[in-house]
């Protein structure tokens, strides 16, 4: 089941159940943290991982324009692109080969290996 349509259940579960929305907004925060952890954030972009998705090495980067993912491995590179500028993708391969170790590391800290 893909994270959205968990987030949409487990609101809807909310609502039906006459939670606060103060109340809502925190646990769902907590799942979304839990399973889509922010490694940091540059400028208007987060970067982050989804939990259980594939095992090779990449990362996610999203801002208001779309959203992209890069493989770390062998070589940083784009795997997935909507709606970004080829600017914006040539930027994003320069921060993630900049801070490549650092995402190397929350990664091996995230999955445990």
């Amino acid at each position: 089941m893909g994270v959205t349509r968990v987030l949409r259940t487990l609101f809807e579960r909310f609502v039906a159940k006459s939670v606060s929305l103060r109340l809502c907004t925190l646990v769902l925060r907590c799942y979304v943290t839990r399973v889509s952890p922010t490694v940091f954030r540059y400028q208007q972009y987060r970067f982050f991982f989804f939990s259980r998705e594939e095992a090779r090495i990449h990362v996610h980067v999203t801002c208001p324009d779309g959203e992209a993912k890069f493989w770390l491995e062998p070589a940083v590179e784009l795997a997935l692109n909507k709606g970004l500028r080829d600017g914006e993708v040539r930027e994003l391969i320069h921060i993630i080969q900049e801070r490549h170790n650092e995402i190397r590391e929350h990664w091996h800290r995230h999955f445990g290996h």
